[in-house]
């Protein structure tokens, strides 16, 4: 049963779309990120197990850290008449020890941990009939990008591009930037949340 509690992880997206055709592979990422001063572990379930596959399927998240998962969907015989209610559910507990064991073994663990102290929530998947939809500003996007990489073609095939190792470290320094601010946001905005919801509570007892 899906915990109605405040959530201690923070889980994007909070739905997995896939897009047709389905005769081919699919992976999606599912980030996990822990505001907290404590350790999780974590896995994965999901009601149609023989569609998917999941890397890692459980784990541990350290405090104020991040873990990624990631999903496949293989092959799959997509009827467009039948509704599918494909889900998946990460549930989590505070980690009973600092020094954890890997893979499977990390499953044991839960065996011992009492259902009040686990927390989870469900991702539904939906998956499209149609194809990927691409924006007219995306195809103007990727004009330009064509457009760009056509100017700055070498004329001979032998030589070497002198701007290429400096606009890749350009685009590793956006990327991590870009990772960091996310992360920081997301950190702010989980403990505004927290602090509201105390402050209603605290507002609410003392109304009684």
């Amino acid at each position: 049963m899906e915990s109605r509690r405040l959530s201690l992880l923070i889980i994007r997206p909070q739905m997995l779309t896939f897009h047709a055709p389905y005769r081919r592979i699919q992976r999606r990422l599912l980030t996990l990120l822990n505001p907290t001063s404590s350790k999780f572990i974590f896995k994965v379930r999901s009601n149609a197990n023989r569609h998917y596959n999941v890397s890692p399927y459980c784990g541990s998240i350290d405090a104020y850290a991040t873990s990624e998962i990631q999903v496949e969907l293989g092959f799959f015989d997509f009827q467009s008449n039948q509704l599918y209610r494909h889900r998946f559910v990460i549930q989590w507990a505070k980690s009973p020890k600092e020094d954890l064991p890997l893979g499977k073994e990390i499953l044991s663990l839960f065996k011992n941990i009492p259902q009040s102290e686990l927390d989870s929530v469900r991702i539904p998947i939906h998956l499209n009939e149609f194809g990927t939809p691409v924006s007219q500003s995306e195809w103007d996007l990727l004009g330009l990008v064509m457009d760009e990489r056509l100017e700055l073609r070498a004329l001979c095939p032998n030589c070497e591009d002198p701007d290429r190792p400096k606009r890749a470290k350009r685009r590793k320094i956006c990327r991590k930037i870009c990772k960091i601010l996310l992360i920081m946001g997301t950190i702010v905005g989980a403990n505004i949340n927290i602090h509201i919801i105390r402050r209603n509570t605290n507002a609410e007892e003392s109304k009684v």
